[in-house]
């Protein structure tokens, strides 16, 4: 379906932004308004981190002497041309410091004119069996900003299904981005997977919903990666709607191997329409993925998907006009569950309102029909809260009115302070939206600062994010950009979590949690063969290099 979607300004009626740095009110496309803040305006210089004064010290019969000041040693490279001035009684002195080993920081430690030798990013493909393809240093991503790649550009071959692993001597966090693209389409065309530190490998994993066949042939799969040495024992619990009891596979993961297949192989009957969730149960820690196609929607994936419990948070929904979200709730309890559902907007939180899962059952219910039928007339994001009496899983999709399905919105970031919007795109028929929540019962102030791909400071802004509420806007609306390419940082100053959404125009609304910062190792679950019809994209951002300048 290669309908056109008009770019719809999502709705957040945000009256308490003017509270932190008189942010104006505007006009959004679409007839929506969301708030903007007040000191979003000004552009960032790049490279505001890497500079120094150019005076050198003042000899006998000059100004009086500094003792700190700062000053440049004359044919000293990197860190070691930095120096501080000392005062004797000959006059001023500069002293700098001795080369030292590279730190990974965008400066030149060594002092050798070369910039962070030794700090390139370690791409490794290995097998579902553990067997490892090929294991690449590559520069192609950059120390200060990000860069994307296809694994046939890494590795000139085809490495075959399996998963990967990318690894960066930063100090500073390492956030990844993956799509496994159809076709031979070049570049990423719906939803980006965020990859999953080792760190979220968990024994419990739960899909709460899948469904294959059908006139738009529907399907689902899944994949598990075992980071660890030895072999995990698994089994893969599998319920269709209906079934009078589930269909339990086991299986051996190999030690840094993996497993990956679909629904209708995992029942053995593909022909027909299915739909129901899946459990899976494991004696060691995995990380999981989740993918969910069509023939209208391309590809949608999440990963590291939490153990059900009983309070879950959905980072970003989307409600009225042509809009709706749709909530697929699971449990494995033996008794039904009762769920209360809140849904935090920018203006007000709604609810809570009840539904219920039977045991040992899913359903889907809708936010605008099911559970606030007539509330919304005009596109609101927010965020949704559920609290239930027994544990449950949980899933949702986006829907806009052209696309059936087009976004698998997964389990929400960790609150936390610092947060990333990982693939910030503002452009012709592009538009990124966000979502801060607020679960706390006070109000939280954030800065949002927007980064070019290179890593140069764009612009920042500040925003009032509501108690028990929801901050919910453009980015190009925000910072007054027509165009942007890189990624954004939101730094707040009590945790928060969120998500955002990705509108191209022609293939619908992409959406996924903000991430947080992970160290310097990340997973990608699912590479996809480059031999075959699909191909996988990996994006590498290395946040943080380069401060916005200080304002006098």
């Amino acid at each position: 379906m290669n309908r056109t979607v008009q770019l719809v300004t999502l709705a957040a009626g945000l009256a308490a932004s003017a509270a932190c740095g008189g942010g104006a009110e505007v006009e959004g496309k679409g007839g929506f308004r969301f708030g903007t803040a007040g000191n979003g305006g000004a552009a960032g210089a790049g490279g505001g981190g890497g500079g120094h004064p150019t005076t050198t010290p003042t000899g006998s019969g000059g100004s009086a002497c500094q003792e700190g000041d700062a000053c440049l040693l004359a044919g000293k490279l990197g860190a070691c041309a930095a120096g501080k001035t000392k005062c004797g009684d000959k006059g001023p002195t500069c002293a700098g410091p001795a080369p030292a080993k590279e730190a990974c920081n965008g400066v030149d430690d060594s002092c050798d004119g070369v910039t962070d030798e030794g700090c390139e990013v370690i791409v490794e493909v290995r097998r579902y069996d553990g067997t490892s393809t090929a294991a690449l240093p590559t520069t192609v991503f950059p120390a200060s900003g990000k860069a994307s790649l296809g694994l046939d550009v890494v590795f000139g071959a085809d490495p075959g299904d399996g998963w990967m692993s990318i690894t960066s001597a930063s100090p500073l966090p390492l956030l990844g981005l993956a799509a496994v693209v159809p076709g031979a389409a070049p570049v990423p065309t719906h939803v980006l997977a965020p990859t999953a530190a080792p760190s979220a490998a968990q024994k419990t994993i739960f899909f709460p919903a899948y469904r294959f066949g059908g006139a738009d042939t529907w399907a689902h799969a899944i994949s598990l990666v075992n980071d660890g040495d030895g072999q995990a024992a698994v089994t893969v619990h599998v319920l269709a709607d209906g079934a009078p009891a589930e269909t339990a596979v086991s299986l051996l993961v190999p030690g840094h191997g993996a497993w990956r297949s679909d629904a209708p192989a995992l029942l053995a009957d593909g022909a027909k329409q299915g739909t129901g969730w899946i459990a899976v149960d494991s004696d060691k820690p995995l990380i999981a993925s989740f993918e969910e196609w069509s023939g209208v929607t391309d590809r949608a994936a999440d990963t590291a998907w939490p153990a059900p419990a009983k309070k879950v948070t959905i980072p970003v929904a989307i409600v009225g006009g042509a809009y709706d979200t749709v909530v697929r709730l699971a449990t494995r309890n033996q008794l039904a569950v009762t769920i209360e559902a809140r849904f935090h907007t920018p203006t007000g939180t709604f609810g809570p309102v009840t539904h219920m899962v039977n045991a040992g059952a899913r359903s889907e219910t809708s936010l605008g029909k099911d559970l606030f039928p007539g509330v919304f007339t005009q596109p609101t994001a927010g965020w949704i809260e559920l609290a239930a009496d027994g544990e449950i899983g949980v899933a949702a999709t986006i829907l806009d009115g052209d696309h059936a399905g087009i976004a698998l919105v997964g389990p929400a970031a960790a609150l936390d302070t610092v947060h990333y919007l990982a693939d910030a795109a503002v452009g012709e028929g592009i538009a990124t939206h966000f979502v801060l929540a607020n679960p706390s019962d006070g109000a939280i102030g954030a800065v949002v600062e927007a980064y070019g791909a290179d890593g140069t400071p764009i612009r920042r802004a500040d925003v009032l994010v509501p108690a028990a509420g929801a901050y919910a806007g453009s980015l190009g609306e925000l910072f007054g950009l027509a165009t942007l390419d890189g990624w954004v940082r939101v730094v707040s100053d009590a945790p928060i979590t969120g998500g955002y959404v990705r509108h191209d125009g022609a293939t619908g609304v992409g959406a996924t949690a903000l991430h947080r910062g992970q160290g310097g190792r990340a997973i990608v679950p699912s590479a996809r063969s480059l031999a075959g019809p699909d191909r996988t994209i990996v994006t590498i951002i290395q946040p943080e290099r380069r401060p916005f300048p200080t304002t006098p």
